[in-house]
């Protein structure tokens, strides 16, 4: 079994668990900030990930996993600046989870291209299962 299988295969055993355990606006808020995470994730870094993958020398991965990083934080900075004001009250009480989806989200996706890049693909597949677990 693969680790995208495995991920995905525990996120349909988990869902009846958790329908039983949350109320369904819950799932809204949920909803919401996966979308928000989601959008900010593909914005976040403009996509400079995925040069990695193209990146021949040592170096060039190197700048470009830094500058990806960098770009990042740059990202949670603003959202912490622009989105903070923006979220009514039930909204303010997970506002912090917000940063740190986009940072994690973001770091998976940096880490998923590098180790594409390097060939790594047992190690991907507990990247995905671990990915699937947050």
């Amino acid at each position: 079994m693969s680790g995208s299988t495995i991920g995905q295969l525990t996120v349909v055993l988990a869902s009846p668990i958790l329908s039983r355990i949350y109320e369904p606006k819950f799932f809204g808020f949920f909803s919401t900030y996966a979308a928000f995470v989601y959008l900010a994730n593909s914005l976040s870094s403009l996509r400079l990930d995925f040069s990695i993958l193209s990146a021949d020398k040592e170096d060039e991965k190197g700048i470009l996993y830094f500058s990806s990083v960098i770009l990042f934080i740059f990202t949670i900075i603003t959202t912490i600046a622009v989105v903070g004001v923006s979220f009514t009250s039930f909204y303010q009480d997970y506002f912090y989870a917000i940063p740190f989806g986009i940072l994690t989200g973001g770091l998976f996706n940096i880490l998923n291209n590098y180790l594409l890049k390097k060939n790594f693909y047992e190690k991907m597949a507990i990247y995905k299962t671990l990915q699937s677990l947050l």
